[in-house]
């Protein structure tokens, strides 16, 4: 490891610009009643291999497993918060 590389990892992971997730990303793409409608679903009990289903046959690549990071604060837009 280079001097300085771990202080700059550092710097990136408590950098307030840290990117989305996947399924943040998602509401980059989703406008008005459709992002409304997103929320509601991550928050309602639809099992999250179901949501990955619903935007894979929309056009979305994403896993379960993202759906699950994400709906459990455990991807890169909680950590941004």
């Amino acid at each position: 490891m280079n001097q300085g590389d771990f202080s700059k990892s550092v710097e990136e992971l408590l950098s307030p610009t840290q990117k989305r997730c996947i399924v943040g990303l998602v509401f980059d793409d989703l406008k008005g009643n459709d992002a409304d409608s997103f929320t509601a679903l991550l928050l309602s009990p639809v099992s999250n291999i179901k949501i990955a289903e619903l935007l894979q046959k929309n056009g979305f690549k994403i896993g379960e497993t993202a759906v699950w990071k994400h709906r459990k604060n455990n991807c890169s837009c909680a950590r941004t918060k």
